[in-house]
């Protein structure tokens, strides 16, 4: 006897399962077989035909050619005949045989051996399922596991009367008992044996239409063809070349080349292989691969740029097809500043140069159009509609700087047209009353605009974010109100991905959503996308990524800005290969795809107890290494992004061990495979029990957001905050500048630590600082430093974070200070600490 079977023999009372199941026909076969009993009649649709299977059979009674089941030799009731194939487990394994076209089935069987002594049982229930496509499968029926005397026999799991039913793929599931060895071999779908010989060709297919193209494929559909007998499926031809056979009356056909013309006819067969005449033919172009036309620009990276750097700036922009430039805003009306020598009352420059004059010369000199905006205010991230007389104010403000600019500018063919700056979204304005408010402001404010410029189209660039506020729907329903009072021209919908509010997946339905408003309220709007090219770190987008989110709101949007090339793509701000790739793929039509070399000789040294080292032989690619994943126990924890082949993982705990690997990246976004593991254990660290700041006071350099506020003492009270931004001990600030804290300890002290906590929370768009930099004074005036704590490796994950400075020697004081920064984001604190 066979060990493997032995050793699992079962010897529990077998007992009949009762379901409810469409017709069953149990076949008991005499104890040895070695050919087929197919009924007078009957032909077997599956004889010969390939198939896959779900589970591999067991390595000790293998599925010999991967064909047992199909190949016409029926085992016999003995467990060692080759024909059987075992499975051993529990729960289903199932069988999908493809009969190669559509074919009418009336019977469905598969055959099984039991056999008690050796523990091989029958299974509990089949479920037979069929489909056209291999894709959906609709239920046939269940056969059930029937009430067998005697230890060893075959039996035939059966599903007999199938009524016009047609199939192309015949799924059978097997539910085996727990821990049991199954045996089954021969699976059959029998069809009535052909009695005349058929010459009638099937109906021409009709209404052939293209229901999808990408710059890779082509989706056609058309209607069904009918025949005397059964139509087994469709050619579809390019020319004279047959392309694809599908039993369905759709078909995608891959593997194009974007951005290319292609015809295409359809003929039906029958079962007799008669083919029908080729369909009307229909003609289709693939897409071409989104590539950027446009670039928002912020004026302070404008400002930087000398006039050479402008032009070389435009330069690249034009050699990848960008001919648009959005210059962001012009004017701040909150803090009354302007980019440009501006004649608006109140109102100062702070820039060292006028950047309208340099952006519309520099768009001149190179056919470059200039969209132009006009105010920002940081205010509306927290008014948004909620305070009319607010918005007021800021139309009034918009109006005054269109003027002004218009009267100075206007004259630069370059000046392409307007920008508004306020950045909707679907958390702020859940009513027809804010949508009202913003409707009228910009109905206002185009009409001005219009009445200056007649002819210069006006954008704005709303976002979303789908983890909580208006949904869908309520997204639709907002911008059709508003399109139906202002004439926007141009709607610029940011994706969100680099910002960490939407994913790639998400991004066609809110597209969508906001295609189907336009059509609704005001089909004159053109529907723009606003790629963001950044990623939560706010370094630059793999270009795949991009790509990928170009490519999924393709099918919306008629162009593409970018935010931002000039910031994150262009040579002149950061790592080149960025744009070598992006303009790589511009020329071919593809990102490249060859993956960096894998890091060797990965070490890991324990500097201290909170700091570990890295040290690696760097990658090679072709193109460039722009960086490497950091994985820490199996997690990612963050990249470098710099091709040095090293790495300082902070803000670590004590007396534990850590394990790491790593992958180097290309701009593209290829990775490497992973480097081997290095380990390393912290060493113990001192313990400081005594915290100085409990229950002291302090001062903020600003006020807490009266949403996430400081009650009162909150910073050093002893009780940390969870990871919950609803937590009230949280304090919470929207940074524009960075923050200071500064805790009166009451007397001079001996500091041996210092320790601050934080929030992560990305979808949230709260960050971890950038920075945290610790003081010490005695008179709170004069502030030494006592050292600065870096955004530590922590992953994507919500999580809380202390900034931690421990083991100080000689520092003292009685005021204790820290400098947070990270700007344009939320920061969430809790619990200030001094120990000693």
């Amino acid at each position: 006897m066979n060990a493997s079977v032995a050793s699992h023999r079962l010897f529990s009372k077998e007992t009949a399962v009762v379901a409810l199941v469409v017709v069953i026909l149990f076949a008991l076969l005499p104890y040895s077989h070695a050919s087929a009993l197919i009924p007078p009649g009957k032909v077997n649709a599956a004889a010969g035909k390939s198939y896959v299977s779900g589970t591999s059979a067991h390595v000790s009674y293998p599925d010999t050619n991967g064909s047992e089941l199909t190949d016409g030799l029926y085992a016999s009731d003995v467990y060692s005949d080759s024909a059987w194939q075992g499975h051993f487990g529990s729960g289903t394994f199932d069988f999908v045989i493809d009969l190669g076209e559509l074919e009418p089935i009336t019977d469905l069987s598969i055959r099984f051996l039991q056999d008690l002594v050796t523990g091989i049982h029958l299974p509990d229930q089949v479920t037979y399922s069929l489909s056209v496509d291999g894709e959906t499968f609709v239920q046939a029926g269940i056969v059930v596991r029937p009430s067998t005397g005697g230890t060893r026999q075959i039996v035939a799991y059966g599903l007999t009367g199938l009524l016009n039913t047609t199939a192309r793929y015949v799924k059978v599931a097997v539910e085996q008992g727990d821990s049991v060895w199954t045996f089954a071999d021969e699976i059959e779908a029998l069809q009535d044996e052909p009695a005349v010989i058929d010459v009638d060709a099937p109906t021409v297919p009709t209404g052939l239409a293209v229901t999808e193209t990408t710059g890779s494929s082509v989706t056609l559909s058309w209607t069904a063809s009918t025949d005397n007998v059964l139509v087994t499926g469709y050619y579809v031809y390019s020319g004279l070349t047959v392309v694809a056979f599908t039993a369905a009356p759709y078909v995608t056909i891959d593997g194009l080349s974007s951005g290319t013309s292609y015809t295409y006819t359809v003929k039906a067969k029958d079962k007799a292989g008669n083919l029908s005449a080729a369909s009307a033919p229909i003609t289709t172009e693939t897409t071409s691969p989104p590539v950027f036309s446009g670039t928002f620009l912020q004026p302070d990276l404008g400002d930087s740029w000398n006039a050479a750097q402008w032009e070389e700036e435009f330069e690249y922009m034009q050699d990848v097809g960008i001919d648009q430039l959005v210059l962001q805003w012009t004017a701040n009306s909150k803090f009354k500043t302007a980019v440009y020598p501006t004649s608006v009352t109140g109102y100062t420059q702070n820039t060292t140069q006028d950047l309208m004059e340099l952006a519309l010369e520099t768009g001149e000199s190179v056919g470059t159009d200039i969209y132009v905006g006009l105010n920002v205010n940081d205010d509306w991230f927290f008014k948004y509609a909620n305070d009319p007389i607010w918005l007021d104010q800021e139309e009034d403000a918009a109006i005054a700087f269109a003027d002004d600019l218009w009267t100075k500018y206007g004259s630069y063919s370059s000046f392409k047209g307007w920008y508004l700056s306020l950045e909707v979204e679907n958390w702020n304005f859940p009513t027809a009353t804010e949508w009202g408010r913003l409707a009228n402001y910009y109905d206002n404010v185009i009409a001005h605009l219009k009445t200056l410029s007649p002819n210069k189209p006006v954008v704005i660039s709303p976002y979303f974010n789908p983890a909580g506020g208006l949904n869908l729907a309520g997204w639709q329903d907002m911008w059709e109100y508003i399109l139906d009072v202002a004439p926007i021209d141009v709607i610029a919908l940011q994706d969100g991905v680099g910002a960490g509010h939407a994913t790639t997946g998400q991004l066609a339905d809110w597209f969508a959503a906001t295609q189907s408003a336009i059509a609704n309220a005001r089909p004159t709007t053109e529907l723009w996308a606003d790629t963001e090219t950044f990623n939560l770190d706010f370094q630059p987008m793999a270009i795949q990524t991009m790509v990928d989110d170009m490519d999924a709101v393709q099918p919306y949007v008629t162009n593409y800005l970018s935010f931002s090339f000039n910031h994150y793509i262009s040579p002149q701000q950061g790592n080149s290969l960025y744009y070598d790739t992006y303009k790589d793929y511009y020329d071919n039509g593809t990102v490249e795809t060859v993956a960096p070399t894998i890091p060797a000789g990965l070490s890991a040294t324990a500097l201290d107890s909170q700091t570990v080292q890295l040290l690696w032989t760097g990658s090679t690619d072709n193109i460039g290494v722009v960086g490497y994943q950091i994985y820490r126990n199996d997690e990612w924890v963050g990249r470098t992004y710099t091709s040095l082949s090293e790495f300082t993982d902070v803000q670590l705990d004590a007396s534990t061990a850590y394990q790491y690997k790593i992958q180097a990246i290309d701009a593209a976004g290829n990775l490497s495979g992973f480097s081997a593991t290095a380990n390393v254990t912290t060493p113990a660290g001192a313990s400081y029990p005594t915290n100085l700041a409990l229950g002291k006071t302090y001062t903020a350099s600003e006020p807490a957001h009266a949403n996430y506020p400081d009650s009162g003492g909150q910073l050093t009270d002893g009780i940390r905050a969870t990871s919950n931004f609803g937590d009230a001990e949280w304090q919470g600030y929207f940074a524009a500048a960075p923050l200071e804290f500064v805790v009166d300890l009451g007397a001079v002290s001996t500091i041996d630590e210092i320790n601050a906590g934080f929030l992560q929370d990305k979808p949230l768009y709260i960050f971890l600082p950038k920075q945290v930099e610790y003081f010490v004074s005695s008179d709170n005036i004069n502030f030494t430093s006592v050292g600065v704590v870096s955004k530590p490796a922590v992953g994507e994950a919500t999580r809380t974070k202390d900034y931690k400075m421990t083991g100080l020697s000689g520092v003292t004081g009685r005021y204790v200070k820290a400098k947070v920064t990270q700007l344009s984001s939320w920061i969430f604190m809790d619990e200030f600490e001094v120990r000693t």
